[in-house]
């Protein structure tokens, strides 16, 4: 009997493997003739040799659809094909897996809506249906999947809601419903009862109202993700007393109220506030975060000064503080400390001068200060930062001359200081890499350089009311990239290149009573993006 029942096990998966796949291709351990159905490709068994098991997840496989007949093997526990790109529905077969505890269709282009019964796996421990293109109501049947540790529907493209009954899914540690096309909702009150989550993803569905205090309650929570919904009201003053808690989103929402002051997350990895309406100050207790890694909160209503221990935090390597009304200056131990990668303090009314140390570390890829109140010179360490890419310091009093070895360092292609005190002349040679170059408003003197016509991939060159002196150099004309050239208010001399008014694309701006680009901001697709500056 049991040989009889091995034999049948087999049966069954060349059965599904017809459906798998299309001829021959493929599945090729598949065969009968060849070797035990356990050992084939994707099978796992149990110890009296049943499939408990299909796992063709990532496969290279062009699977039709999923397998009517897949039920049939009456001891499967298992069911990955994960991002197999199976198109089609889920068959309602399917429900007949009475076993199944595990179900991952995620990333494949499966269509129509999730079946109705889908309660009737009441031993599933994880379903993942997340990245396809469902549609219509998530079934409240859902609720009835009690065992139920994870459940991911993301992103998906629901016309429907989804159903409070998830609440009663006491064991529920994880749950995705993000960027799935859901209608306008609360965070249901029947959430409160999961207090098992370790991870909460409910990003861009639509949510309204507030966020629940009793939130605070889970305390085994490490992951929340509530960003782009139209959250309104303050954020829980209990949100940051969980001391599990690893990542906070909540940004581009419409919360208001100050941060909650108490802290003691100890292990937080990201926040993300940005994009809200919040007030007041930064909180000190943000200094105790030893862990932080990301701090994200741009684009809110935040005043007063930087505390001063956020330059001491050891692995802080990413700040974003651009858009608020915060003041003072910057701690001077910023980078001295962590691997600074990036800084964004951008359009506040911070002085002072810029951190000596801030490419200690060696990492820094961008440093994005314009529209402050800075002066003094840029630190000479800036030469130390090999991997910059993006220098924007622009609108800000800053004075002196730029350290000569940075004006050449290859990994820079955006470099906006315009509207500054600058002084000094330029070098013959500019990194190669320089897409978008502007002085504009300075006190640049000197010549301007022959060796500008080598820099290939320049887009945007604005040289504008400066000192420059003599003539434009013609190989200028090289420039085959550039888009916009603004030369104004100097004091050149000499004839125009010809070659320059065979450059299709380019916009020049040479006469005094021209616009200046760099006060209305132009859009230019860089990188193969379309970029606004």
């Amino acid at each position: 009997m049991f040989i009889k029942t091995c034999s049948e096990e087999g049966s069954i998966l060349l059965k599904l493997k017809k459906e798998f796949v299309d001829g021959s291709y493929g599945l090729e351990s598949w065969n009968s003739s060849e070797s035990h159905h356990c050992n084939w490709e994707g099978i796992k068994c149990d110890t009296r040799s049943f499939v408990s098991g299909i796992l063709l997840q990532s496969s290279y496989l062009s699977i039709k659809k999923v397998p009517n007949v897949i039920c049939d093997l009456k001891h499967l526990k298992e069911i990955d094909l994960s991002e197999s790109f199976i198109p089609g529905e889920i068959p309602i077969s399917i429900l007949n897996c009475s076993k199944l505890q595990y179900l991952d269709l995620s990333g494949n282009q499966l269509v129509g809506q999730i079946p109705n019964d889908i309660g009737r796996l009441s031993n599933l421990r994880l379903l993942n249906l997340g990245l396809n293109n469902f549609t219509g109501h998530v079934p409240s049947s859902v609720g009835k999947l009690h065992f139920v540790r994870s459940l991911s529907l993301h992103q998906n493209q629901f016309n429907g809601s989804f159903p409070s009954e998830i609440g009663n899914l006491s064991n529920l540690e994880d749950l995705s419903l993000s960027d799935s096309g859901f209608s306008p909702s609360k965070i249901p009150n029947e959430f409160s009862k999961l207090i098992k989550f370790k991870s909460l993803d409910m990003a861009n569905i639509s949510l309204y109202g507030e966020i629940p205090d009793w939130i605070g309650n889970f305390s085994k929570l490490d992951y929340l993700q509530l960003a782009r919904n139209n959250l309104t009201g303050k954020i829980p003053k209990n949100l940051f007393l969980l001391n599990n808690l690893n990542h906070v989103y909540l940004s581009d929402n419409r919360l208001s109220g100050e941060i909650p002051t108490e802290i003691e997350c100890l292990n937080m990895d990201t926040v993300d506030l940005s994009n809200n309406e919040l007030t007041g100050f930064i909180p000190e207790g943000i200094v105790k975060l030893k862990k932080l890694t990301n701090l994200y909160l741009s684009r809110n209503r935040l005043t007063g000064e930087i505390p001063v221990g956020i330059g001491l935090l050891p692995l802080l390597t990413d700040i974003q503080l651009s858009q608020n009304n915060l003041s003072g200056e910057l701690p001077q131990e910023l980078g001295l400390h962590s691997k600074l990668i990036s800084l964004d303090v951008s359009g506040n009314r911070f002085s002072g001068n810029l951190p000596e140390n801030l490419c200690f570390g060696g990492e820094l890829n961008s440093i994005i200060g314009f529209s402050n109140n800075f002066y003094g010179a840029i630190p000479k360490s800036i030469i130390n930062c090999h991997y910059i890419s993006i220098v924007s310091l622009s609108n800000n009093m800053l004075s002196g001359e730029i350290p000569a070895n940075f004006w050449s360092l290859e990994t820079i292609w955006y470099l906006t200081i315009n509207d500054n005190l600058f002084s000094g002349e330029l070098p013959h040679t500019l990194s190669s890499g320089l897409i978008i170059l502007n002085l504009a408003n300075n006190n640049f003197g000197g010549i301007i350089p022959n060796g500008i016509g080598s820099l290939e991939n320049l887009a945007f060159l604005s040289l504008r009311s400066n000192r420059f002196k003599g003539s434009i150099p013609e190989d200028i004309t090289n420039l085959r990239k550039l888009q916009i050239l603004d030369l104004s208010l100097n004091n050149l001399s000499g004839r125009i290149p010809r070659k320059l008014g065979n450059m299709s694309r380019l916009i020049m701006i040479i006469k005094e009573e021209s616009p200046d680009y760099s006060d209305d901001g132009f859009e230019m697709v860089i990188k193969g993006a379309l970029r606004q500056f």
